[in-house]
C-alpha cells in the first residue's frame, strides 16, 4: 500500500521525533488516513513490537481490517505482561491461543 505525500510526511516526522524520545503521540484530523499510516508503521516495526490503543471501537475495527490485509498473525514473547484483553473477535482457536 502506497502512502500519500502528506501521510509519508507525517510518517517521516514521526520517525524523526522517535529518534529523540521513546514515546510519541500522533494526532491527525479525521479522514487523513491514520489507519493506513499506522499499518505502515506497524509493518516496518514488527521486530520491536507495536501496541495500538484507540478511543473508539470503530477505530479498532478499522485498524483490524486494515492490518488483516497484511496477515499480521505472528505472536511475540513479553513475560512482563500479566493481563491481556483480546479486543478482536476471532473464530480461530490458533489465533486465540496465540
Amino acid at each position: 500500500m502506497q502512502l500519500r505525500d502528506y501521510q509519508q510526511n507525517m510518517k517521516d516526522r514521526l520517525y524523526d521525533t522517535w529518534t529523540k524520545v521513546s514515546s510519541v503521540m500522533l494526532q491527525m484530523p479525521t479522514g487523513t488516513g491514520k489507519t493506513h499510516l499506522m499499518a505502515a508503521v506497524i509493518r516496518e516495526n514488527m521486530e520491536v513490537g507495536v501496541l495500538v490503543v484507540a478511543h473508539r471501537i470503530e477505530l479498532i475495527e478499522q485498524i483490524s481490517k486494515t492490518l488483516d490485509k497484511f496477515v499480521f498473525s505472528e505472536g511475540f514473547d513479553c513475560p512482563e505482561v500479566e493481563f491481556i484483553q483480546l479486543a478482536r473477535p476471532t473464530l480461530s482457536l490458533s489465533k486465540y491461543l496465540q
